[in-house]
């Protein structure tokens, strides 16, 4: 459950709560960037793809971003180096996978 605040005091924020408070800010900043998709799978292979994310010890969202992402880029470097598409390993990408 979300904390809730009981009163509201002016003042300075030091130490550990601004550095929690910054984090708080920078989560929330970022969060206006992100899109949210809705897959629709059958059960069967969305229990193979938790299975998986479990064996690396991780969310089975961020599995499923982790390796969409990594296959994506495969799929760009493979037709850039057929003359379909620009080559797009070289370019920069956000942090994939850092939230679940």
């Amino acid at each position: 459950m979300p904390r809730q605040l009981k009163t509201i005091r002016e003042g300075t924020v030091r130490g550990v709560e601004a550095e929690e408070l910054s984090r708080l800010e920078q989560a929330a900043d970022a969060r206006f960037e992100e899109e949210r998709v809705s897959i629709r799978w059958v059960r069967t292979a969305l229990e193979v793809v938790r299975e998986a994310a479990r064996l690396h010890g991780i969310p089975y969202q961020t599995y499923v971003k982790q390796v969409a992402f990594r296959q994506a880029l495969t799929d760009l470097k493979d037709a850039g180096a057929a003359g379909i598409a620009p080559d797009w390993s070289t370019r920069r990408s956000g942090a994939v996978g850092s939230q679940s």
